[in-house]
């Protein structure tokens, strides 16, 4: 279920019909990819990802895998934090609090 993509689409105030039209695809399929029913093709959640980010529904800092569900966004990866707890607990050194940049577009 792609429910990161259905929320922010809601939160913003854009139907499902809008983000269709911008993509060249069905109303239906739009619910499938938000049910989970169906899953996208690469080319079109990199312009569902570049529609969003023009309407401001989402930033620069939410990547195209953040959107579909793909990887976790930074605020919710709570794994990564105790990751990071850890080291300091056992004390090495922790890498960058941002961990790996999370706008990096995932390999096709």
């Amino acid at each position: 279920m792609i429910a990161r993509l259905k929320q922010i689409r809601r939160e913003a105030g854009i139907s499902a019909a809008a983000v269709a039209k911008a993509v060249g695809v069905s109303l239906q399929t739009i619910f499938n990819w938000e049910s989970g029913r169906a899953h996208p093709r690469r080319a079109h959640m990199n312009t569902v990802h570049d529609f969003l980010l023009a309407e401001g529904a989402i930033t620069g800092d939410i990547s195209t895998g953040m959107l579909f569900d793909l990887i976790p966004a930074p605020d919710t990866d709570s794994q990564r934090d105790d990751r990071t707890l850890e080291m300091f607990e056992d004390g090495e050194q922790a890498a960058s609090p941002a961990g790996p940049n999370p706008a990096r577009e995932l390999p096709c």
